[in-house]
């Protein structure tokens, strides 16, 4: 369905109809643009969300004694069953210790029979007068000490031999292996977590809704959901749990969404998409949008435009209100988007551009968020008059673990620093990340202490970027920073060098240090590429070969050393 309609006043939308009857013929004033968009209905809950199935029960083993593994007879992924012996620790110290208990009893016992024989022939001879009352008390307390001395040695002989089973782990149900966290050798301490075992029966969908959004999915709830990889693969779900608070990072909520049935071909780990059932009456969605004239001001908003602009506090949309001194102004308070947003809308407002782009990022509400600014020229209008529309695209662009900016928008923002170097004349970088032995993170102390590096990493790059830069997770543990354009070089090389100081501090996992550093490499903008494709294959190219060079270095791209130590 197509909506012709011209935005009369501000939060108003009026319909342009043709009229059945003929008037007469007027001289009339020159038309107003006319803004158009198609719509569809839409059903306000068929939101669709990714995610992972996992299951709904799982236990962390380890064992209850300290010492070092011998043995590990399951991997990832095996089927076990309950009771099946998963690892076993080094039995020598715990086999010692039950020989040397039952010592202790064998001798005990002898005592206890030995005193028991001694307390009868002093009674025996009591009897007859032959010996003192004294004596007699004095056979029957070593007699009740023999006794007491072989319930201890019981008692350790059983302790003895419950230690020596500790050093043997066994599945507490049937179920699948889904996680391995110490390889044989390896010295464990009590409770520290060998292998993760989950039911695979007893599956979930498990997604991440961003804060506010979760008032739709009360327990109860009902979802579709089907496999990412084929979507004819689908089930169906109820929410069974919903997560009481945001994640302080994200603003995401985690829900849980108990399958039905579920086909075989879900299996644990497995990406999908959640998408809730109709529950209300479709409606129409339109973006926000404002018209702005030659000069700049603001000729009509729609109610979407209004609501955002109250949210984000800024100076409300009404007609007349001037967007490009606003710009200015936001300039003037340290925005750094707003000149290019600016520069954007002059070009299309004077006919130079038919369109401009721009991510930005936005606090407003409590929250961060990232919108697309999107600028073009109205229709059959060659210059004058502009269109502008604001797309609030943060569920796409954020990563979900670190909170940083995700793959998405990387070539995006690195392809408008390019262009605002290029215009401007000056330098712009880019500085490529790879952590260090990571993977031995993940494989001794399990995947939970990895993503705690991770957001480690993301918070020390938060900490150290420029207002200009862009800090974002390229995937697993690679990461990006983005320099925006600067007078020298050297600015660049100077920025990038902190950050790889910052990023090579030692990380420590519940007080022990972690054995992850990192190394890095820089592509300079004009010098080494003026592509975003190539900005991003030398700055691949730098790391690579940093890494080879044994870890924990930086390179440019002509593979000259930055110096490791901190300036």
């Amino acid at each position: 369905m197509i909506v012709w309609a011209r935005l009369a006043a501000p939060g108003t939308l009026v319909l342009s109809l043709a009229a059945c009857s003929e008037d007469k013929k007027e001289t009339s004033a020159p038309v107003r643009p006319v803004l158009w968009t198609t719509v569809v209905l839409q059903n306000p809950g068929a939101t669709t969300f990714a995610g992972t199935i996992e299951p709904q029960l799982t236990a962390n083993l380890g064992f209850q004694a300290l010492g070092r593994i011998v043995s590990r007879d399951v991997n990832l992924g095996d089927i076990v069953v309950k009771g099946q012996k998963l690892a076993e620790l080094d039995d020598v110290s715990a086999d010692l210790a039950l020989k040397i208990a039952d010592s202790d009893l064998i001798s005990a016992r002898a005592q206890q029979t030995n005193a028991l024989a001694t307390a009868q022939r002093q009674e025996s001879l009591l009897e007859r007068k032959a010996v003192a009352e004294s004596d007699v008390d004095t056979a029957r307390q070593a007699r009740d000490s023999a006794d007491a001395a072989v319930l201890k040695a019981q008692a350790n002989v059983d302790k003895a031999r419950e230690q020596l089973g500790y050093t043997i782990l066994t599945a507490t149900f049937d179920g699948v292996v889904t996680d391995v966290s110490a390889e044989v050798g390896q010295t464990v301490s009590p409770g520290m977590v060998v292998l993760t075992i989950a039911e695979p029966n007893l599956r979930d969908a498990v997604v991440d809704v961003p804060d506010g959004l979760d008032e739709a999915f009360k327990p109860g709830a009902a979802f579709a959901v089907a496999m990412q990889a084929n979507r004819t693969v689908s089930a169906t779900g109820k929410v069974r749990e919903v997560a009481p608070d945001a994640d302080p990072t994200t603003r995401t909520r985690r829900i849980k969404i108990g399958l039905e049935n579920p086909p075989v071909n879900m299996r644990l780990g497995t990406l999908i998409t959640a998408t809730l059932a109709s529950t209300g009456s479709a409606a129409i969605y339109l973006p926000r949008s404002a018209i702005l004239e030659k000069d700049g001001k603001v000729f009509a908003t729609n109610h979407a435009w209004d609501e955002v602009a109250a949210i984000g506090r800024l100076t409300p949309p009404a007609a007349g209100w001037n967007y490009l001194e606003e710009c200015a102004a936001a300039e003037q308070r340290g925005c750094v988007e707003a000149h290019d947003v600016q520069l954007g809308i002059e070009r299309v407002l004077s006919g130079e551009s038919e369109h401009f782009v721009k991510v930005y990022p936005c606090a407003f509400g409590g929250f961060h968020h990232w919108f697309q600014l999107s600028v073009s020229q109205a229709p059959a209008d060659s210059g004058g008059t502009a269109i502008v529309v604001h797309t609030d695209i943060t569920a796409l662009q954020h990563d979900s673990l670190t909170g940083l900016a995700n793959r998405q928008l990387i070539e995006p923002q690195l392809d408008l620093v390019i262009a605002e170097g290029a215009r401007r004349k000056i330098v712009a970088g880019l500085m490529m990340i790879d952590l260090d032995l990571f993977k031995t993170v993940n494989d001794q102390s399990g995947h939970l202490a990895g993503d705690k590096v991770l957001i480690d990493v993301a918070n020390r790059l938060r900490g150290c970027v420029r207002k200009t830069d862009l800090a974002a997770r390229f995937g697993g543990d690679e990461f990006v920073v983005i320099f925006g354009p600067t007078a020298a070089s050297s600015d660049v090389e100077a920025a990038a060098a902190r950050i790889f100081a910052v990023l090579n501090v030692p990380y420590f996992l519940d007080g022990e240090a972690l054995n992850v550093g990192a190394s890095a490499g820089v592509a300079l903008f004009p010098a080494d590429s003026t592509t975003v494709e190539g900005l991003l294959e030398q700055a691949d190219r730098a790391m690579y070969a940093a890494k080879r060079q044994g870890r924990g270095r930086l390179h440019k791209v002509d593979l000259i050393p930055v110096d490791n130590e901190p300036a």
